[in-house]
């Protein structure tokens, strides 16, 4: 029975041990619960680490992954229920979560994932059926007003490997979200950095942050407005390239 679920139709996944052994994410899980070899928490999140390796959600109620070697490779027996993964990150904060991306962040550099000299910041609004009251949003035009899930990502332009990401409420803008990913990224690999932006991220708080830090520069376009245009022609500069 043993060898037929190790050798079942996830197979794939029994790949990744050998990447867990050598990122040491066991231990970078272990250090996220405050838990032991011996305790059921960090196998409880080795089975949401898995699910996302599977970029699928909503198996637990469907009992698609059951009897096929997923509760093995999680170190358990039995598929854990969403009550059980609410209860575990209901007992930690964001701040947690950003201490265990830092803590991924600094191992996967030492591991040579991350060039580091270009980083790019990007933030992605999903639709989201959350039953908290928060703002609408569009993501086009022309489509109707929906609940948006805000996400922030900061990712090495190099080598397209992510330094880490955030989760913003109705009220955590993209420019608080952004200086939070760059002293994120900071901290995992402290050199000096270009980062890549869109219009977006055009504000005077985060160029203040980016002018007054030491190790960042920046590459942003202007937004098109009649304002910046007219102040473009008032410049007496040598231009370099296109834009």
């Amino acid at each position: 029975m043993l060898s037929h679920k190790v050798s079942g139709i996830f197979v794939g996944l029994w790949l990744l041990i050998a990447e867990h052994l050598r990122l040491g994410t066991w231990d970078v899980i272990k250090g996220w619960t405050h838990c032991s070899d011996h305790d059921i928490s960090p196998r409880v999140a080795l089975q949401v680490v898995h699910e996302s390796a599977l970029c699928v959600n909503g198996i637990r109620p469907c009992h698609t992954l059951g009897h096929q070697g997923f509760e093995l490779l999680n170190g358990l027996s039995y598929i854990i229920s969403d009550e059980e993964i609410h209860k575990l990150l209901d007992q930690h904060t964001i701040p947690d979560a950003i201490q265990m991306q830092m803590n991924l962040g600094r191992l996967r550099l030492a591991n040579g994932h991350y060039e580091g000299k270009l980083l790019a910041i990007d933030p992605h609004r999903i639709v989201t059926y959350s039953k908290r009251v928060m703002p609408k949003k569009k993501k086009l035009p022309e489509e109707p007003s929906k609940k948006m899930l805000q996400t922030f990502f900061c990712i090495d332009a190099k080598t397209g490997q992510p330094y880490g990401h955030l989760l913003g409420s109705s009220g955590f803008t993209a420019t608080k979200a952004a200086i939070d990913l760059l002293n994120l990224a900071n901290q995992i690999n402290p050199q000096s950095t270009v980062i890549l932006a869109d219009s977006e991220h055009f504000t005077d708080e985060l160029l203040s942050f980016i002018n007054y830090h030491p190790k960042f520069d920046i590459l942003i376009p202007v937004p098109y407005t009649d304002k910046v245009q007219k102040m473009v022609k008032s410049l007496t500069y040598k231009r370099m390239w296109a834009g």
